[in-house]
């Protein structure tokens, strides 16, 4: 009987649409089965990151292509089209080439950058520009049926340092206490509560680039709220601001996430001018963490929460031993690490990459 059914239900589409499907599940098996895996990097073609992961992954036998969208309205040409009875239609044309974005196997968003229109003739049009081939760029990135380091809607996300903080702390994390806001009362007591062991840092990293460019040491460094700052704090109420209990640290550490592998590094920040942010001071030493297993288990479980394959996390170790998380950064840097301590970070990413 359920084959009677099947063959009568078949027997009333229309002639031609057999056909159609048959094509389309070929050719869709074809796109995600591809004989050579085909990887398509977003980012600077010239940042060594970029570079590293793509010298492996040729080693490998895979086809890398890397691609910066900031120029995509300046010199080359992306179709998006998509029909009922058919697959998408994906094709980029940039440096002379033409690639078909729904062969890609893996994609790696290092870096996006924002889409740059051309001059207008009123800002505003550029804004508008920007702003719309921006989100149909993104969503593309999204229907692309590939593996994705990450995907763009879970990096994007795991950005919030507020949800990064309270998923952290779901998963087994001590954190610094923290406190958001405008007023200035509250912020007064806050620093007093801690004694003025007090940090401030921008809620979001990308702040730092709307400042003119004489204030921005890009990046904007965290800093401690020193009592002069007390001064100032009536004008705290025109925008929200975040603070942290400083965290007495015997020294940093930089997990880097690479699917199920976490590699470690102990900073000894406390050795030179990072005290506060090891951002600020390279040189002082760097060693081999070794990550105890409960970290490590906190760490997977957030990544997972957070839905990242890669990562890297932020980590402050107090005199007592304790570890506090710091934040994550979804596409950090990691060559500073690979080059010190000769973790193979760069391969481990391509060989997660070449994997899916």
């Amino acid at each position: 009987m359920i084959i009677l059914f099947r063959a009568r239900a078949f027997s009333l589409v229309e002639p031609g649409v057999f056909s159609l499907i048959r094509d389309a599940i070929v050719q869709r098996s074809t796109i995600l089965s591809p004989e050579v895996t085909r990887v398509l990097i977003i980012g600077d073609p010239s940042d060594p990151h970029v570079l590293c992961v793509e010298t492996h992954l040729e080693r490998m036998g895979c086809q890398v292509r890397i691609w910066q969208p900031m120029h995509l309205l300046l010199e080359q040409k992306l179709t998006y089209r998509l029909e009922s009875r058919e697959s998408a239609e994906i094709q980029l044309q940039a440096d002379g080439e033409s690639l078909d974005l729904r062969t890609v196997s893996s994609l790696w968003l290092r870096r996006s950058g924002q889409v740059r229109a051309r001059p207008a003739a009123e800002h505003w049009i550029e804004s508008v520009v920007e702003r719309e081939s921006s989100r149909a760029l993104k969503a593309i990135f999204r229907n692309l049926h590939c593996f994705k380091v990450n995907e763009p809607d879970r990096q994007d996300e795991s950005l919030y340092k507020l949800h990064q903080l309270e998923l952290a702390k779901a998963c087994g994390f001590l954190i610094p206490e923290t406190l958001v806001s405008n007023c200035p009362a509250a912020c007064s007591q806050f620093y007093e509560q801690h004694n003025g062991q007090v940090i401030y840092k921008f809620i979001d990293e990308a702040t730092g680039a709307l400042l003119p460019a004489h204030h921005n040491p890009s990046p904007v460094y965290t800093s401690k709220v020193e009592s002069a700052d007390l001064d100032e704090f009536e004008s705290l109420e025109y925008s929200l601001h975040l603070f942290q209990r400083m965290i007495p640290k015997a020294f940093d550490v930089r997990l880097t996430v690479i699917g199920q592998s976490i590699f470690g590094a102990r900073i000894d920040s406390q050795a030179g001018r990072g005290v506060v942010d090891c951002r600020l001071d390279y040189s002082v030493p760097l060693r081999d963490y070794s990550v105890p297993s409960c970290v490590a288990e906190s760490t997977l479980n957030l990544m997972a929460a957070l839905g990242l394959s890669f990562g890297c996390v932020d980590l402050a170790v107090d005199n007592e031993g304790l570890v506090y998380f710091l934040e994550i950064n979804p596409q950090g840097q990691f060559l500073w690490i690979e080059d010190a301590l000769g973790h193979s970070l760069s391969h481990e990413l391509a060989g997660l990459l070449k994997k899916a």
